[in-house]
């Protein structure tokens, strides 16, 4: 079954859905990004942070902080 189905049968029946929270504040993402800024690769920040490497990707684009791209690309 696909997501948007299961999405459909729940707006339909009026179920209320959580709203996913940040999992990082402003704050937190300026210290990675400090951090980031060190020389740190986003692998390790995001390890040190306890969050997916994609999460504080997009955090760090939310905030417009420039992703290096990684070694031999």
């Amino acid at each position: 079954m696909d997501r948007t189905t299961v999405m459909g049968h729940l707006d339909r029946t009026d179920v209320v859905r959580r709203r996913a929270g940040r999992k990082m504040t402003d704050v937190s993402v300026a210290r990675a990004a400090t951090r980031y800024g060190e020389g740190a690769s986003l692998a390790v920040v995001a390890q040190e942070f306890g969050v997916h490497g994609r999460t504080l990707a997009r955090e760090f684009r939310r905030a417009g902080v420039s992703i290096r791209l990684p070694r031999g690309w």
